[in-house]
Parts: C-alpha cells; sequence; structure tokens
C-alpha cells in the first residue's frame, strides 16, 4: 500500500505547484527579471516539467524511506514534518543558492514557500500511505 503512495504524491505535489506557479505567474516572472507581457506568447517547455516530477518522485520516495523510520505514521504527522524539513532545510537552501548570484529576494519567497507547500504535500500523502 506504501508504494501507492509515492507516485500519488509525487503527482499531487506537481499539480499543486502547477496551480501555485499559474497563480503566481506575472510576480514570478517579475522577480525573475522577466517582462509578464512578453512571455505570454510563449510555450512551457516540457523539460523542466518533467524533471520537477522526477525530482517531486524522487522526494517522495525518501519521505517514504524516511518517515516510518522515524515512527511517523498518518497524514497529519507526515504534514508537519514535511512542513518543518520545507522550513527547515529546503528554505535556507532555497534562499543560499538565490543570494550569491544577487536574484532578487522575491523569487527566494516565492520558490521557498512552493518548495514547503510541496514537503508538506508529500509528507501528507506518504504518511498516508504509510
Amino acid at each position: 500500500m506504501q508504494y501507492l503512495g509515492i507516485p500519488a504524491a509525487a503527482v499531487a505535489a506537481w499539480l499543486i505547484g502547477a496551480v501555485y506557479y499559474t497563480a503566481l505567474g506575472k510576480a514570478y516572472q517579475a522577480a525573475l527579471g522577466q517582462n509578464p507581457d512578453d512571455c505570454k506568447d510563449k510555450k512551457m517547455p516540457l523539460t523542466p516539467l518533467l524533471v520537477c516530477l522526477g525530482a517531486e518522485l524522487v522526494m517522495a520516495i525518501a519521505f517514504a524511506y524516511i518517515l516510518p523510520r522515524m515512527s511517523v505514521v498518518g497524514w497529519n504527522w507526515g504534514a508537519m514534518v514535511g512542513f518543518y524539513i520545507g522550513i527547515g532545510v529546503i528554505v535556507p537552501t532555497t534562499v543560499v543558492n538565490n543570494i550569491f548570484p544577487g536574484r532578487n529576494s522575491r523569487l527566494s519567497l516565492i520558490d521557498g514557500a512552493h518548495w514547503v507547500g510541496v514537503a508538506t504535500i508529500i509528507g501528507t500523502v506518504t504518511g498516508l500511505f504509510a
């Protein structure tokens, strides 16, 4: 049963990310230094979307392995651990990766919030299936 949770968690996180970045599209493009009007007619490239899904699948595999070894069972505990991993591990990494190249701080906020949501969703779903 737990193995069903891995793809379910990855797909759920990927779909939420798609909705999130669609809603924040203009703000995200502006944080990247792009003109949102110049991006209107551009098609979304497939490779980054597939890489993102693959990364979320790897995260789901890791969560499915780690959570039971931490005695985390249930969606609520999985969500809590996912949230804290997002806040305590992923956000600091995102901030560091954006600060050195001098990227806009809004980019760290947008991306960091996304990855906290991803970790929380993956923790929730893998915890549910544990």
